[in-house]
């Protein structure tokens, strides 16, 4: 990997640091090196990739959309289109528009087109990301609710319902492989029924159903998922953008939008998708998550949660907003939760290796846990290489806020777990179960309202300063003037 020369200079305007390669807004105390190098999550190559994914296809009156997801490194990066079809671009920084997201509106292009896009990190690290898309309008499928009457499928005959394309029936093969574009308006989740009265639900597997489900750029979809879930079985490179997926069904012990079995799904990957209005089901004590990736007898690799919102869940005993088990190279970053009681929000519960928790936050009426680091014993390998950081959490009720580790499955073990530049305000973070080697704790802020027990730095190496404190006037920097409550920062960064 290339290392750049970080000289940094003060810009007198702003008073903030700036490299000489990069206008990222972060002051030289706020620097952060990489702990893990960059690793490519989503797009991956395309001699890895079937010709049905998503990537690999692109509509000629639909716009392109397709997020980067980089795993590791030092974050902000900075992105950069090396190669592209005309008109293509990409939100280079932090806080910009589209930030780290290729969108492409097609202008008479076809056959097939290239994209190659440079991420850069703070250390000055680089990594190419390299694919290829073909124009193939017959891969796509539309499904418009406000349609007069069922059509062939094609952008100007939509079929009308999602039971169109699903036809009642597990093993139709009718539209396998296909990409269902889902236009604006409301769209009620309905598959088969099976053995619980009263539940539909969708079952993918890769060369039966679709594996691909994308709103229409620009409108805004609604499902209904209050009749069934989607039980993803063997899909590898599912792919899931846009849409509101609204009132997962309580008609089952445990409630899911998307419950992800079986070894063959690797490559999944989630973007700006929206999740509302989910209670746990009958029961609610084994995994009630909106994204539930179960436990498998080997291991998925890569997966992607970008940009997406949760909000208004209730799930008071098992479950919360993602639930992964047995999965390495993985990402969940940008999200957005709000409003919901959970147990454990964002749960790397049994993952094993090169995970991701970066830039999400928790911010309006969240009470229980927000995030955690599990290291179950459920995981097939042990856990090593997971980092938690650049996140904001604001907490209530009795329930810690984060936990560091939520299990016991692998003592004396783990190791490489880096947990950095969060601000966490609420009920203290609980640091706990060291592994072979103590976590690395640094430059996080803490503002407990309960007391500091649980934020243990006896079992952490500490390189960057931590501010832990149970009352505000002790972070004076981070207050309002006028009223003297917290601003929440972006690691250390302050926002108001």
């Amino acid at each position: 990997m290339a290392i750049l020369n970080l000289a940094l200079k003060l810009n007198p305007t702003t008073n903030k640091y700036q490299s000489n390669w990069n206008p990222h807004p972060l002051r030289a105390e706020y620097f952060t090196p990489a702990k893990m190098p960059l690793n490519l999550i989503y797009p991956r190559p395309d001699g890895e990739t079937p010709s049905h994914a998503r990537h690999r296809n692109f509509h000629s009156q639909m716009t392109y959309e397709i997020p980067i997801g980089i795993q590791g490194g030092a974050w902000p990066f900075k992105y950069e289109i090396l190669a592209a079809p005309t008109g293509a671009t990409i939100g280079q920084y932090y806080g910009s528009a589209n930030y780290g997201v290729i969108s492409w509106t097609p202008t008479g292009q076809t056959g097939s087109q290239s994209f190659s896009v440079r991420v850069t990190d703070c250390d000055g690290s680089t990594i190419v990301v390299d694919w290829t898309t073909a124009l193939n309008d017959s891969a796509f499928i539309f499904v418009n609710p406000n349609a007069v009457t069922s059509g062939s499928g094609s952008i100007s005959s939509p079929l009308k319902l999602w039971s169109d394309w699903y036809l009642n029936d597990h093993n139709n093969t009718a539209y396998a492989n296909k990409i269902i574009v889902l236009r604006g308006g409301t769209h009620v989740l309905y598959g088969a029924s099976g053995a619980t009265a009263g539940v539909f639900n969708v079952q993918v597997d890769t060369n039966i159903k679709p594996t691909s489900f994308v709103e229409f750029p620009g409108e805004s979809a609604v499902i209904d998922c209050s009749q069934g879930k989607m039980v993803i079985q063997n899909a590898n490179d599912f792919y899931v953008s846009g849409g509101l997926y609204d009132y997962a069904c309580q008609l089952v012990n445990n409630a899911h939008v998307f419950w992800m079995v079986g070894e063959n799904n690797s490559r999944a990957t989630f973007f700006d998708v929206g999740f509302d209005h989910f209670d746990e089901g009958l029961v609610g004590d084994d995994n009630a998550n909106a994204i539930f990736l179960g436990g498998s007898a080997g291991v998925r690799n890569y997966f992607l949660v970008k940009n997406c919102t949760f909000e208004n869940f209730a799930v008071y005993q098992n479950g919360g907003f993602i639930d992964l088990y047995d999965v390495s190279n993985f990402l969940i970053e940008g999200c957005v939760c709000s409003n919901s009681f959970v147990s454990l929000g964002i749960h790397a519960k049994a993952t094993v290796a090169f995970g991701t928790m970066r830039n999400n936050d928790f911010l309006e009426n969240i009470s229980g846990c927000c995030m955690a680091i599990g290291y179950s014993s459920a995981a097939n390998l042990l856990p090593h290489d997971h980092e938690v950081c650049w996140n904001r959490m604001k907490n209530s009720g009795a329930v810690e806020i984060f936990r560091c580790v939520a299990s016991t499955g692998y003592p004396g073990q783990t190791y490489n777990t880096f947990v950095y530049r969060n601000t966490f305000y609420g009920v203290c973070p609980w640091i706990r179960f060291v592994g072979a080697e103590p976590f690395d704790i640094d430059a996080n802020l803490v503002v407990s309202t309960t007391t500091l027990t649980n934020w243990d730095m006896s079992i952490a190496t500490v390189t960057y300063p931590n501010t832990a404190t149970t009352t505000l006037t002790a972070v004076d920097a981070n207050l309002l003037p006028t009223d003297a409550t917290l601003r929440y920062r972006r690691g250390c960064e302050v926002y108001r």
